[in-house]
């Protein structure tokens, strides 16, 4: 356990977590006299060890294999594939940088490693969560964009590529008060005793309340900003789909209204059908009737002229009989 002091000088070691969520940390604190941390058997760190070392070169290889596909297939150099790329960089440096140095320093209650790293680590731990999650979040407003105003332009490439250079910009200004602040100093190691020192990795440059402070603004920067961003996004973007109707049922739809509006008009019209009915029966009996004078009409009229020139014929005939 840790016993607090009124030691200003602040650990970072003794934890697996990020640096900027793990806020407890800024408020423990070495003592001089006394600081028995745990013991940590062999075996544990023999276990441990295999098991961060599997999950670290899993994500270096895995995430190695999505930039090999992203750079060599030019198909899929679409916009959202350069964030998966650019969070695939954060998560490999993770693995290659996080991961390794913090769990040794957690496990051996000290630090081992040159003294640079003990500002550098945790600076690109912070530098490559922040990309993880605004990468992340990037990601997910370019989905609403796109589901929300599909008829507008989609966010082109070169806009991507800035958007990331923006988002590693921010990502490691984020991160500078870590580089400022960590320090390797020698502390008295009371499993040891007669006054033995071993190094440590400690907040040096800033007053403790400052500490505090920035820790707060990240994790807000890291969780819950983000956290509300992308749930209200993704929750919008359901909503939305959830109201739009199936492409292949517009057809049917459109068929269904068309009868409605077929149904809708014969029942309006269908109380004056009889009427109509024997309107069009009378005009049909008085057009036939009117035909059937016409036609006879006809008839007389062709009679007449057939016999008026039978009667013609036969008088010129008598005449010619005569001569």
């Amino acid at each position: 356990m840790h016993q607090h002091t009124t030691d200003p000088i602040e650990p970072i070691n003794g934890t697996l977590q990020n640096f900027s969520i793990n806020l407890a940390m800024s408020n423990e604190t070495v003592s001089s006299n006394n600081d028995l941390l745990y013991d940590v058997p062999p075996s544990i760190i023999v276990l441990l060890s295999c098991c961060y070392g599997i999950i670290s070169l899993i994500a270096i290889v895995g995430n190695f294999c999505v930039l090999i596909i992203v750079g060599t297939s030019r198909r899929m150099r679409t916009v959202t594939n350069y964030f998966i790329a650019n969070l695939a960089v954060a998560d490999i440096i993770i693995g290659m940088f996080s991961i390794p140095f913090q769990f040794q320093a957690a496990l051996l209650q000290r630090w081992v490693l040159p003294p640079f790293m003990c500002a550098f680590c945790p600076f690109v731990q912070v530098l490559s969560v922040n990309v993880s999650i605004i990468t992340l979040t990037a990601i997910a407003l370019d989905r609403y964009r796109a589901v929300m105003y599909p008829l507008k332009a989609r966010t082109s490439k070169m806009s991507a590529k800035v958007a990331i250079i923006a988002i590693w910009v921010f990502s490691a200004t984020a991160g500078v008060p870590y580089a400022v602040a960590l320090r390797v100093t020698m502390v008295q190691d009371a499993q040891l005793g007669n006054d033995t020192t071993k190094p440590f990795c400690m907040n040096v440059h800033l007053s403790p309340f400052m500490w505090k402070v920035y820790n707060h603004i990240l994790v807000t920067l890291q969780y819950f900003v983000p956290l509300f961003l992308i749930s209200a996004v993704y929750i919008t973007i359901a909503l939305k789909l959830k109201d739009n109707k199936t492409p292949g049922n517009t057809q049917s739809d459109r068929d269904a209204n068309i009868m409605k509006n077929k149904k809708k008009n014969y029942k309006n019209i269908s109380p004056f059908l009889p009427n109509i009915k024997n309107a069009d029966y009378s005009n049909f009996r008085n057009i036939r009737q009117e035909c059937s004078d016409i036609e006879s009409d006809a008839l007389n009229s062709e009679l007449a002229s057939k016999d008026e020139a039978n009667y013609i014929q036969s008088e010129t005939s008598e005449a010619e009989d005569r001569d």
